[in-house]
């Protein structure tokens, strides 16, 4: 089992190189939308066109609703393509926390910088609203399956079950076609683990429980035979 500051020391490191990249990208690169849904969108949810809308045509209410709260209390701010980038990055950091967790630092640094030197320029610098849904569903249901299969300590566990949830419900949110195919494709995997560890755990307490009846049995059985024997074997009935 890893020590608390070597799993601090990978958490800062995935962190730290995920940070890097963002300002890399959004320093050295100019940000462009790949089709114009996300530019219309963008000016529905953000009032350009006169008035706040939640609906957004291809995305979900939910998240209209979230723009136009952020819109209306800090207006003028790109909160449409904030709340992507937030979510992208999240699902990127912990992915290479994911990476240098279970493949060792050096590995698990190979791995995160190939992840986010061709996926994190697609996802950062050609912002595309399908391909966030796919960043943010597929590495919410590998974070799922991280928790629920490796994470040993019950803050790392709990941590990634419920990063893993949001990631995925904020993909559904985004495209949600797009997430049912994630379902069918990785999600099945989650579920079939899931009904695994339910089963092993309900046959565990089976066990617990068929244990308990014979030992209720055996003890029961033992009073009454000294009941019977008016208690005159003493190694039956010491004790």
């Amino acid at each position: 089992m890893e020590h608390k500051s070597e799993i601090k020391g990978k958490i800062y490191s995935a962190l730290g190189l995920n940070i890097t990249f963002l300002m890399a990208y959004l320093c050295f690169f100019q940000i462009r939308s790949e089709t114009l849904d996300d530019n219309a969108m963008a000016l529905m949810a953000e009032g350009a066109y006169g008035g706040y809308t939640s609906h957004l045509v291809f995305e979900n209410l939910l998240y209209g609703k979230a723009v136009n709260i952020l819109a209306g209390l800090i207006p003028n701010v790109k909160w449409y393509l904030i709340i992507q980038y937030a979510m992208i990055f999240l699902s990127f950091t912990f992915l290479s926390y994911i990476f240098l967790r279970m493949q060792g630092r050096k590995a698990g640094l190979v791995s995160s910088l190939f992840l986010l030197s061709v996926f994190g320029y697609q996802s950062y610098v050609i912002f595309q609203w399908t391909r966030t849904a796919a960043v943010t569903t597929v590495g919410g249901m590998v974070i799922l399956m991280f928790g629920i299969e490796y994470a040993v300590k019950k803050g790392e566990k709990l941590t990634a079950l419920s990063t893993g949830a949001l990631l995925c419900v904020f993909g559904s949110l985004i495209r949600f076609q797009f997430f049912l195919i994630c379902a069918v494709l990785v999600g099945g995997v989650v579920f079939f683990r899931l009904w695994d560890i339910l089963r092993e755990k309900t046959e565990n307490w089976k066990e617990k429980i068929g244990g308990g009846y014979m030992d209720c049995g055996i003890w029961s059985g033992r009073y009454t035979d000294c009941r019977n024997m008016g208690g005159r074997s003493g190694l039956l009935c010491e004790g």
